[in-house]
């Protein structure tokens, strides 16, 4: 894609205990991708843990196999069932009162960073990316917002990407997937399990 960028890691050299590197990329800096390379990243955990190549064409189904294998199926079903509880018990809990299909994701709050370098302070890139259904995904959704108005009433000044993205992204996955025609899990199907246990993934 024109004027996509390769993304961010510290160098190779930087992947030691004498350097920032381990510290600053645990929780976020340091590292950047693309929103394409995100979504790509994150089909692993959709899918048996090997990622699909991206097209700005439709696929054939066939034509999405062979992708990269990253992950084991027994780190793809745990992550997936802790990114459930992301929205029964986590940052994206307001989606419970949207979905109506089963789903598992992850919020993101980053400081935007400073064309001159550094982090501007009191500036946040607030995103939610998901998949739907968990038992069989079909779709990836991802949402960012960047410098979210902290003086905004509707969303009372939030600027995390719980609070901000997870709804725009559960209202996505209702209309995406009833647009495909996949059947609803239910009305609002994690509303009533506030008491219930996360679903766990079938093991394959």
């Amino acid at each position: 894609v024109e004027n996509e960028s390769r993304g961010l890691m510290p160098r190779k050299d930087e992947w030691s205990n004498r350097t920032r590197a381990l510290t600053s990329v645990s929780f976020g800096q340091g590292i950047a991708v693309t929103p394409l390379q995100l979504a790509q990243a994150f089909s692993a955990f959709c899918r048996d843990g090997d990622m699909v190549q991206l097209s700005l064409q439709p696929l054939a189904p066939d034509s999405m196999t062979g992708g990269m294998h990253v992950l084991s199926g027994s780190a793809v079903r745990q992550s997936r069932e802790a990114m459930q509880k992301v929205i029964t018990e986590g940052t994206g809990k307001s989606m419970k009162k949207i979905l109506n299909y089963t789903a598992f994701g992850k919020s993101g709050t980053a400081q935007l960073a400073s064309p001159t370098g550094g982090y501007y302070q009191g500036k946040w890139l607030a995103s939610f990316i998901a998949g739907a259904p968990y038992d069989n995904p079909e779709i990836v959704v991802l949402v960012t917002i960047e410098d979210p108005d902290q003086k905004s009433k509707a969303t009372g000044g939030a600027t995390g990407g719980g609070a901000l993205g997870g709804p725009v992204a559960a209202h996505i996955i209702n209309d995406v997937l009833g647009y495909m025609g996949v059947p609803s899990d239910g009305e609002l199907v994690y509303e009533d399990e506030k008491d219930a246990p996360a679903k766990k993934l079938a093991g394959r």
